[in-house]
């Protein structure tokens, strides 16, 4: 089941008993009977003990708390939360699992497609191991690689979390040594 945002009136709709015998009036012709057609406004995931934190969010969708998005360095991706509470954003479980699933499934063509436009990148490999992609980067400075990193590449869209490593020294520079023709 999905959970798609709302927003709620803040008070009462007014004149609801008018509004519910107008759809018991207009009930079709083998419609359930009015005993069995219960609103039941009840959320039990909305209890403010099985709202998740970060931490919850983070767990839920198999990932470090640190590799969450995060609004101070551009990262809006995360959840609209149920609730804001002093100690920061609740969500419920079935919106936590909703944006895993959707985070988990990125599409890696759209994820290509967006690094590709990322000015900075001059060479970009989609991998099989412990990452999916690796990119190389030259850049001016570490505020610029900050910058391009925090600002351009933990933004687009499909990319979880970044591992950045950095060249101290070149060990082995050999041009590509292709087989001889016919092996």
């Amino acid at each position: 089941m999905k959970i798609a945002d709302f927003t709620a009136l803040k008070e009462p709709l007014p004149h609801w008993r008018d509004h519910l015998a107008l759809w018991a009036a207009s009930r079709q012709p083998g419609s359930l009977p009015l005993d069995r057609c219960v609103i039941d406004l009840r959320a039990p995931e909305l209890e403010p003990a099985r709202l998740v934190d970060r931490t919850g969010l983070a767990q839920i969708a198999g990932l470090a708390p640190d590799d969450l998005p995060h609004p101070r360095y551009g990262r809006r991706s995360l959840p609209v939360p149920q609730t804001e509470t002093a100690e920061g954003p609740r969500w419920s479980r079935p919106v936590a699992r909703d944006w895993a699933e959707e985070g988990s499934q990125a599409d890696w063509q759209e994820v290509r497609r967006a690094v590709s436009t990322v000015a900075e990148i001059e060479y970009a490999w989609l991998v099989a191991g412990s990452a999916d992609m690796v990119v190389l980067m030259r850049l001016r400075d570490t505020r610029h690689l900050r910058d391009v990193i925090l600002s351009r590449i933990q933004s687009l869209p499909g990319v979880a979390r970044t591992e950045t490593l950095l060249v101290i020294d070149e060990v082995a520079h050999r041009p590509a040594v292709l087989p001889p023709p016919g092996r």
